[in-house]
């Protein structure tokens, strides 16, 4: 499952090495959470919305994500990476 994750995640994270690929909101005109940024990365990636997860540290832009049908996960620094690592698995099935 593709991950889409926050800028603020990825470097707190340090997860930009496992992805494909990122948008850049500055880079597209469009920022979270604007639908247009979602249906850019998703075309993007070539993945439909419901292969899709994304991360963030925004509950708007969660929901965002989340009205397009892409699943999503709320990421609190304040939890770490264990509380992520353990949602991840779960929902990879893993």
């Amino acid at each position: 499952m593709p991950l889409l994750v926050s800028a603020s995640a990825m470097k707190c994270l340090v997860l930009e090495p496992l992805l494909a690929g990122s948008i850049i909101s500055a880079d597209v005109g469009v920022r979270k959470p604007d639908a247009g940024i979602y249906r850019i990365l998703q075309q993007h990636s070539g993945y439909d919305a419901s292969e899709l997860l994304f991360i963030d540290d925004r509950a708007k832009n969660v929901q965002a994500a989340l009205d397009l049908g892409i699943d999503s996960i709320l990421f609190a620094a304040e939890s770490g990476f264990s509380d992520l690592q353990r949602r991840l698995s779960s929902r990879l099935g893993r």
